[in-house]
């Protein structure tokens, strides 16, 4: 059943949306914020109104992975009261796990994209409707389709960053020496455009230093898959990592692997991991650039993202040439 679904052109997604609507971007991690920064510049590409007002517009939720059944509820408190007051909803490319009381409560209200095939048969086994589920790539893919990856391609590589996450989702037993979670070191629950744009370019910034990334993070692996990064990606504790992998990147980009766990990584990569990662500068630098957009106290956001680029890792000190073309993004 699931294998003849037809997979969403972004034109279908566009119509989907229809002209005007009012987006809800969904808060979260940095991973988040490349899902956000897709969105905005899919609705800014195509002339769509996502700041409508007016009580009867459609809402549009940013998707994500926060529809996980024993991990996550907040999507879901976010929307029930919109639901209750019967309005319609469209959710963008999302991962779900359970929540089918939920969904088939309001079942008439919603129109559901997921972007894994689990999560399609979940649903449609549960008795969504089948007229209003479909089946999309990540939107974090739309950066893509627009050749963002083309303005990160100028920095000298120099090892191997391990980017492991390190809560409930980890897959991983014991502590990894090396490892940074570079996802969770940003976080915010407004998701403001320029905000967004600002940190996206830190995390593709960040992620272009590198040779080779290793991760069990999914933005990180779909980071990888834009730059065309050699990154070896594992699964996290549910289906999510390997599913996604399975319908947007396998066949799709050849510069990601998946394994299992770290044990399936090359020895000579892992011997390769940087150990000049400074996660609480990261940190530092994430929350000047988020506090620049959010209190507008005259420091322009561009200038300031200027400066922390340039303080990515302790290890990478740009040449002049190179802050010229930093300057440009």
């Amino acid at each position: 059943m699931v294998n003849s679904v037809k997979i969403l052109s972004f034109d279908d997604i566009r119509n989907l949306c229809g002209d005007n609507f009012r987006y809800i971007p969904n808060g979260g991690n940095m991973g988040d914020a490349l899902i956000v920064h897709g969105e905005y510049r899919f609705f800014e590409d195509y002339g769509l109104n996502y700041q409508d007002k007016s009580s009867d517009a459609l809402l549009v939720h940013g998707g994500g992975g926060g529809l996980i059944e024993g991990y996550y509820t907040v999507v879901a408190d976010v929307l029930e009261p919109h639901c209750k007051r019967n309005r319609d909803i469209l959710i963008l490319p999302s991962t779900i796990k359970g929540h089918t009381d939920f969904f088939n409560k309001y079942s008439s209200q919603f129109t559901i994209i997921v972007r894994d095939k689990i999560s399609y048969t979940s649903l449609r086994e549960s008795g969504f409707p089948p007229e209003k589920l479909y089946l999309a790539h990540d939107m974090a893919f739309y950066l893509f389709e627009i050749k963002i990856q083309e303005n990160y391609r100028f920095l000298p590589p120099l090892g191997t960053l391990l980017a492991l996450r390190i809560d409930s989702e980890s897959a991983q037993t014991g502590n990894i020496d090396g490892s940074m979670d570079l996802s969770a070191q940003y976080g915010s629950g407004t998701m403001g455009m320029y905000e967004v744009e600002a940190v996206v370019k830190y995390m593709l910034l960040f992620l272009s230093i590198y040779s080779v990334v290793i991760t069990d993070r999914l933005h990180v692996g779909i980071a990888c898959s834009i730059l065309g990064k050699k990154c070896y990606m594992m699964r996290n504790s549910y289906y999510k990592n390997r599913a996604i992998f399975e319908l947007s990147i396998q066949g799709r980009f050849d510069c990601v692997e998946f394994v299992d766990s770290i044990d399936d990584v090359p020895q000579s990569v892992l011997e390769d991991v940087s150990k000049h990662v400074d996660s609480n500068l990261i940190v530092s630098n994430l929350t000047a650039i988020k506090d620049a957009h959010e209190n507008q106290d005259g420091i322009k956001l561009e200038k300031f993202f200027y400066q922390k680029v340039l303080h990515l890792s302790t290890c990478f000190v740009p040449t002049v040439k190179l802050r010229r073309k930093i300057r440009a993004l």
